[in-house]
Order: C-alpha cells, then sequence, then structure tokens
C-alpha cells in the first residue's frame, strides 16, 4: 500500500495533523516550541494513550459465579438427599410448596431470612415477587430458616438473591432434575 502523500511546505495538509499524519506525531513535533510545562504535560498525555492503546482490548475478567460449593448433605422430609452450594440472599423472603401456579404449591412453608444459605437447585416456574423491583422465573429448592410445615422445605423465589440478572438463573445453582 502506498503511503499518504506528504504536505509540502510548511503548511500542512487538511486533515493532516504531522508530515507522517498521525495525531500522537503533531504533538512530538510540537513539543520543542512548547515551554518545559507544557511538554511536560504533553509527555504524560503521550504515554496515557500510548499505555491505553497498549493494553489489551479484549480482556475479560473471569466469570464469579455468585454461589460456592462445599454445602451441606441435606436430606428432605420425602428422604430425598442433596448435595449443596452456599448463596447469599439480601432481603428475607417467604418459601412456597412449589414454583408452579397450582393452589397447592402456593402455600407457604416457610421464611428465609438475608444472609449466606445453603440451597439445592434451581427451576422455572411462576412469576417471582418483585423483591426490590427484580423480576424472575426461576425458583430455588431449600430449607427455610423458620418452618410453617415441611420442616421448611421449600422454594425461594430467585429475586431474594443478591445475584442474578431479570429472568436468569442464579449463577452457580445447579437445574434441578425433572
Amino acid at each position: 500500500m502506498k503511503p499518504p502523500p506528504q504536505a509540502s511546505g510548511s503548511r500542512r495538509s487538511p486533515g493532516r495533523h504531522a508530515a507522517t499524519g498521525g495525531p500522537l506525531r503533531a504533538v512530538v513535533a510540537a513539543a520543542p516550541r512548547m515551554r518545559p510545562a507544557l511538554r511536560a504535560l504533553a509527555a504524560a498525555a503521550l504515554a496515557t494513550v500510548t499505555l491505553a492503546l497498549a493494553a489489551p482490548s479484549s480482556y475479560a475478567a473471569p466469570v464469579r459465579s455468585s454461589c460456592s460449593g462445599g454445602g451441606p448433605t441435606v436430606t428432605d422430609p420425602w428422604a430425598q438427599t442433596y448435595a449443596t452450594v452456599y448463596c447469599p440472599t439480601w432481603t428475607a423472603a417467604d418459601m412456597t410448596y412449589g414454583p408452579y401456579t397450582s393452589p397447592a404449591h402456593l402455600v407457604v412453608t416457610g421464611r428465609m431470612y438475608a444472609g449466606t444459605n445453603w440451597v439445592v437447585c434451581q427451576s422455572v416456574g411462576r412469576e417471582n415477587p418483585a423483591l426490590g423491583g427484580g423480576h424472575n422465573r426461576y425458583w430455588i429448592y431449600t430449607q427455610g430458616d423458620v418452618a410453617y410445615r415441611d420442616r421448611g422445605w421449600g422454594w425461594l423465589p430467585a429475586t431474594a438473591f443478591s445475584y442474578g440478572g431479570d429472568y436468569e438463573p442464579i449463577p452457580g445453582v445447579p437445574i434441578c432434575n425433572a
């Protein structure tokens, strides 16, 4: 590819910043005519731009889960045993018998307080209560801090959790088997 045409004489061509056409070169070319304080400022600006351009542009931080493994192995009232993960909840919330809309699933079985709680798995069901303005359809199976029935086992709305987006699963919580 042919290099861009050079400006003739002391005037620069329209759209050109210096003899080579680069905006950074214009700062460098003008440096001898600047006062020392301005030269230092120009050098700092040039160094900042150079570092920004040298940094990787596609750097992505590792994806972190909101939940961590290592929770206890638990058994629910129906003699099913599960591994668990710990997850943070930001608010207290009622737990229901199931995640679906049938009347039996709407029965409140317990209450979970805000804190770090172990959970078993998650499943898609009815719309969650809009806690804090969040919207979701995922429900998380766990045992509440307060039991009203079934030793407090039930489904906690995803909107009570500290992580996860609207209508997305809670990161780090397995999906329940059918």
